[in-house]
């Protein structure tokens, strides 16, 4: 008797420890009740209460049940149930989160119920995700979102609805990439980045050439060129994005010899883009200034200076090419000018008194009028300009000139440094 006895004191000890839960089980029930009748307001009274109770505040099921009365407080159309919760879409999204954070096995008992909103709960934490973008300062809460409507989207890939919903993983990594950069935050883009190009299909070449100008801002050129390569392998219709990206990073580390080949390679390409026919130019009078101190450094050694390769004409002649093709390139202008200038001082300090040298000057002369009547330069620029034009002016001897142009110099640069 006194065994019976024992085992019925247990019974009744474990039927008091159970009944809170079954209590909570029956509160649930009433909740789906509710919203089958489409009683929202019943059913939110309801999920609130089993939602702060010791047994139920953090059940699978009691998850699964707020993020479905949310969300379809978020989805009203009535704004009296709105009314109800100005948070709704937050409290719904961060319940499907942790819904779906739960295994497969003990999510399995409520599936069905939150297959039914999860598409929705997925658009919502997408949708106010892609808003979120417009402002700076919106990573957090972007990647908080996407990494929820991720979880949503792994539980449910292969449901009709899903796919129909046109949200994919790799959509909702770019949402969070695209917030990193707007925020530069590089180590955070870094990582999103390679998780779309984890995805040998995904054809946007934007990642690729972001990894690139990334590795090249650190000096990595052998890693920028690597993303630039696997991008060209996978993503061929966008030859010429990845083509300027490899111009970049040779301009980054300076190397000129390979952009001259970069540069001669686009204009077989596209032999009416005036860009590569101006920059071809600049790097033509990169070359000459480069050889010309190596000459420089070999005569004071008492070594024999190596022939030159390049010449002032190469790169004159892109820049007049460059300015027939668009004669508004006011860059190409400018840069043709300032090697006219080196050009001119280059053969006056050869012979000064030929006739070849005073028309370089005076041709020189007359580009930097051009710049400085048409207001293109401005600020120390401008102060540049006008010494130049002194200059110029001395060397041909044209003391009116260098006067007046020494007059203006020194007012442009008293107003500089008034500023």
């Amino acid at each position: 008797m006194k065994f019976r006895n024992f085992k019925l004191s247990s019974l009744l000890i474990l039927t008091v420890a159970l009944n809170p839960l079954f209590a909570q089980e029956n509160k649930l029930r009433d909740v789906e009740g509710a919203m089958n009748q489409n009683d929202i307001e019943t059913a939110k009274s309801k999920i609130d209460n089993i939602a702060q109770h010791p047994s139920t505040i953090n059940s699978v099921n009691m998850w699964a049940w707020k993020g479905i009365v949310y969300t379809a407080i978020t989805l009203s159309e009535d704004q009296n149930i709105k009314n109800l919760e100005p948070n709704s879409l937050d409290i719904a999204v961060q319940a499907f989160g942790n819904f779906y954070s739960f295994p497969e096995e003990s999510r399995s008992k409520y599936a069905d119920e939150a297959k039914l909103y999860a598409p929705s709960a997925l658009s919502l934490a997408y949708n106010q995700s892609a808003r979120l973008l417009q402002a700076k300062g919106s990573f957090s809460k972007v990647k908080e979102l996407c990494t929820i409507a991720e979880k949503i989207y792994s539980a449910n890939s292969q449901e009709e609805s899903i796919i129909n919903s046109g949200i994919t993983r790799d959509k909702i990594n770019y949402l969070i990439w695209n917030s990193a950069y707007k925020d530069s935050l590089v180590n955070e883009e870094i990582v999103y980045l390679n998780k779309l190009i984890e995805n040998p299909k995904y054809t946007s070449y934007i990642v690729y050439t972001r990894m690139a100008q990334i590795y090249t801002e650190r000096k990595d050129y052998t890693k920028a060129l690597e993303y630039i390569n696997l991008g060209k392998e996978r993503v061929p219709n966008e030859a010429n994005s990845f083509f300027q990206q490899e111009i970049n990073i040779e301009i980054d580390r300076n190397n000129y010899n390979s952009l001259l080949d970069k540069f001669t390679e686009g204009i077989k390409n596209e032999p009416e883009n005036s860009i590569y026919y101006s920059n071809r130019a600049f790097v033509y009078s990169q070359l000459k200034e480069k050889e010309m101190e190596e000459q420089k450094n070999a005569s004071k050694s008492g070594q024999a200076a190596a022939a030159s390769k390049f010449y002032y004409i190469q790169s004159l002649n892109d820049f007049a090419k460059a300015l027939e093709l668009d004669p508004s390139n006011n860059d190409a202008m400018i840069n043709q000018t300032a090697v006219l200038i080196d050009s001119a001082n280059y053969a006056y300090k050869m012979n000064s008194s030929s006739a070849n040298t005073t028309a370089t000057l005076k041709t020189a002369l007359e580009k930097c009028k051009y710049i400085y009547d048409n207001g293109l330069l401005s600020g120390e620029k401008v102060v540049e300009l006008l010494k130049n034009m002194k200059s110029l002016c001395g060397k041909m001897l044209d003391d009116e000139g260098r006067k007046k142009y020494d007059e203006l110099y020194k007012k442009e640069k008293a107003k500089l440094e008034d500023n």
